[in-house]
């Protein structure tokens, strides 16, 4: 299924600075000041899948949601132009996972194919030569916080990212574009 007009979830502000725009004749999506993220209308049982775009990081990050329950429960890879950074986002609660480092380093305002398959709890992510893999943790992985304090308030880690849609977010000033986004079943 490729992605089109209409396919995208308003989320408040969460799509605040998502356009369109034309690059050589061709219209690519701009985000940036997306800070809570939005994410395909459809998708809520998807659970094997491959998810593959082209994205050029403009500032600071280029970030893919998988795993979308909702806009405070997902599953984001951030990618710098030298590592990934998963962030588990459970209850509006982030729990931000060590980089994972890329073997080659990206340039800014360069475009890069993207294919990150998601498989039951694991997540295999191609970038540009570079390879990543990660395991999504669930409600019985150990040495994962099951309860957070932010601020007074007590957040319990009692999600498990099992399916879901795919999305982009880029907080305040971060701006990626992307192109050519695809989402394909497998099995």
């Amino acid at each position: 299924m490729i992605l089109g007009k209409g396919c995208a979830q308003p989320n408040g502000n969460g799509m605040a600075d998502w356009k369109i725009e034309e690059e050589a004749g061709k219209n690519v999506l701009s985000v940036t000041n997306s800070d809570d993220g939005s994410f395909t209308r459809i998708g809520t049982h998807w659970t094997n899948y491959i998810f593959s775009f082209d994205t050029r990081i403009i500032n600071k990050y280029s970030s893919w949601l998988v795993r979308v329950k909702d806009r405070y429960n997902y599953l984001m890879f951030q990618c710098k132009v030298d590592c990934i950074v998963p962030h588990i986002r459970i209850n509006r609660v982030w729990e931000v996972c060590d980089p994972i480092d890329l073997n080659n380093t990206l340039m800014l305002n360069t475009w890069y194919t993207v294919s990150i398959k998601v498989r039951g709890n694991i997540v295999e992510i191609q970038i540009n030569d570079n390879d990543v893999r990660y395991t999504i943790p669930s409600t019985t992985t150990p040495n994962l916080p099951k309860l957070y304090v932010k601020g007074n308030k007590r957040v319990i880690f009692d999600t498990d990212l099992v399916s879901g849609r795919v999305g982009f977010r880029e907080y305040g000033s971060e701006k990626a574009l992307f192109r050519k986004v695809k989402v394909t079943t497998i099995h």
